[in-house]
C-alpha cells in the first residue's frame, strides 16, 4: 500500500506541475516566452490554417495591432488599413460613372 500511496503522491505532484506550466504558458500549444513575453500558437506543429470557429460559429479577433502593409509582409491586416484604399477605389468608381 505504501508504494501505491507514493505513486499517487507523485502523480498528484506531476499533475500540479503540468497545470502550472500550462497556465503560465511554458508548455502546450499556446506558449509565452518568459523573457521576451512573445506569445506563440502551435509553433512546433505543422498546419497552415488557424481556425477560430467555435460552437456558436465564427469569432471576431480583437485587440490586433496594425500589421505591415507591403508586398513581403505576412502580418495580419486590420480593416482600418484597408479603409483608405476602399475610399480611394470608391471615389474613382463614382467619378468614372458620372
Amino acid at each position: 500500500m505504501f508504494a501505491t500511496n507514493q505513486k499517487v503522491a507523485q502523480n498528484t505532484a506531476d499533475i500540479t506541475t503540468i497545470n502550472t506550466q500550462i497556465n503560465n504558458g511554458s508548455i502546450g500549444l499556446v506558449r509565452q516566452d518568459a523573457t521576451t513575453r512573445v506569445i506563440t500558437v502551435a509553433k512546433s506543429a505543422d498546419g497552415t490554417v488557424v481556425d477560430m470557429t467555435g460552437t456558436q460559429g465564427v469569432r471576431t479577433v480583437t485587440g490586433v495591432a496594425a500589421g505591415e502593409l507591403s508586398a513581403d509582409s505576412t502580418d495580419a491586416v486590420k480593416a482600418t488599413l484597408n479603409k483608405p484604399l476602399y475610399s480611394s477605389i470608391r471615389s474613382q468608381t463614382e467619378a468614372g460613372s458620372s
